[in-house]
């Protein structure tokens, strides 16, 4: 199991964020919750690290939507 302090740990679980979203979120699925919801407290470092991973930047403040660096 990945050390929760570990880049890898917080980049996996932006990456499964980022993967729910693009397939859709909670739209036409039986699961009613997000991998790293909005109330998590470290949701944003969870998908800046996925971001990083990819090597994606966001388009805008808060925009949802990422563009290939």
């Amino acid at each position: 199991m990945l050390d929760r302090k570990d880049g890898i740990y917080r980049a996996a679980r932006g990456l499964e964020q980022r993967e729910f979203e693009e397939r859709g979120g909670l739209r036409g699925t039986a699961n009613k919750q997000n991998p790293v919801g909005d109330t998590n407290k470290r949701h944003d470092e969870y998908l800046r690290a996925a971001d990083a991973q990819k090597g994606y930047c966001p388009i805008g403040s808060g925009s949802k939507k990422y563009k290939k660096k």
